[in-house]
Order: structure tokens, then C-alpha cells, then sequence
């Protein structure tokens, strides 16, 4: 997992969708402080303490707009 981690993507309605590498770059701390290595490489989606605050920041913009995670089926079964 820790290879994948930085490859974790939440897609949400449209073109938009929440990814594990920029939330890591943007909010996350660099834990070895080395400027040439890449923050999100640091932490592992296997890890509990890594994964939490992620799956928090994801659902948190799920909350703010609903119809961006869980868009509502369409009232008619023949439209799709």
C-alpha cells in the first residue's frame, strides 16, 4: 500500500475529484524534512493514523455538496 498511497483518488461528480498526493502536499507535514523528497511518499494508506485525516478532508467536501459524492438517481428507471 505504501507504493500505492500516493495514487489514491476519490473520483466526485464531473471532472472534479479528491486526491490523496495534492491533500498530502497541501496539508500534510514533511516527516524526514528533505526538501528533494515528496511528501506524499512519507506516509502509507495501509497505516490508520495516515489514512484518517485523508478520508476526513474527502468526505468533509462530500458534506459541503452532497450531489459531488452521491449524485441522486434520476426519478425515471427508462431515463437511466
Amino acid at each position: 500500500m505504501e507504493v500505492l498511497t500516493p495514487s489514491v483518488r476519490l473520483p466526485l461528480e464531473g471532472d472534479a475529484a479528491w486526491e490523496f498526493s495534492r491533500f498530502a502536499g497541501d496539508r500534510l507535514p514533511a516527516r524526514d524534512r528533505n526538501p528533494l523528497t515528496p511528501v506524499v511518499t512519507e506516509y502509507n494508506w495501509a497505516r490508520f493514523g495516515d489514512r484518517w485525516p485523508g478520508i476526513v478532508d474527502a468526505f468533509s467536501q462530500g458534506y459541503e455538496n452532497p450531489a459531488r459524492l452521491w449524485p441522486m438517481p434520476d426519478a425515471d428507471p427508462v431515463d437511466g
